[in-house]
């Protein structure tokens, strides 16, 4: 008998881990910013995307995305993209103070490749502010850029499935700063969806742009 609790105790665990949460926060989904932690080990989580990008000249810009995201060891994780491979490494977990800090290192497909460096801190009971310093490399330089970015859980504590983003983005080599607002909300214990809005602030660069994804595990 104590056998049987123990494996459906170990089971319902996995089964936790392996879920997708609202407030847990990946770059393009919807927003530019992400946390310092990794998914589970052993997890594997899909994402899709969706991206109109509305230009000055009123035309209308389409682009879809896709990434595969595994668990790869405890504190790490392997992204695979269409355009792009990375993988995420987180070396602190919050405790205190001290927030909780992860390296990402990025390479494209066509050419180029950025350092992350992220910090994720605890602020009130829920809320979170994230920091992340893009070192960017492409066309043979090295440029700076970087995002702040803050979340907050809707709803509280009538209910807990939806996550409110906001950012201020600073884009290497487009001079440009971007403003972002956004949604994450959970459908299943294994799936969220999440809606945004950006506007980069340049007389040369997309004025407006909405995303919507959706995100799974197994």
């Amino acid at each position: 008998m104590r056998g049987a609790v123990a494996l459906a105790l170990v089971c319902g665990a996995a089964a936790a881990f392996a879920q997708t949460d609202h407030d847990n926060l990946d770059a393009g989904r919807p927003l530019r910013f992400e946390d310092a932690e990794p998914v589970a080990f052993r997890t594997l989580a899909l994402e899709y995307g969706l991206g109109l990008g509305f230009s000055r000249r009123r035309s209308v810009g389409v682009n879809g995305d896709f990434e595969l995201i595994y668990g790869s060891n405890l504190n790490g994780q392997l992204e695979i993209g269409f355009e792009e491979l990375a993988y995420l490494y987180s070396f602190r977990q919050e405790i205190g103070n001290v927030p909780a800090m992860a390296l990402k290192a990025e390479a494209r497909f066509a050419g180029g490749a950025r350092l992350r460096a992220i910090a994720t801190k605890t602020v009130g009971r829920y809320d979170r502010l994230h920091a992340n310093l893009d070192l960017d490399f492409s066309d043979g330089r090295a440029q700076l850029g970087g995002v702040l970015g803050y979340s907050h859980p809707l709803g509280y504590p009538r209910e807990f499935n939806t996550t409110g983003l906001a950012e201020i983005a600073f884009v290497p080599g487009a001079r440009s700063v971007s403003l972002g607002l956004g949604v994450r909300r959970q459908i299943s214990p294994r799936a969220v969806l999440d809606f945004g809005v950006q506007s980069d602030l340049s007389a040369h660069a997309t004025p407006l742009r909405l995303v919507a994804g959706y995100s799974t595990s197994f």
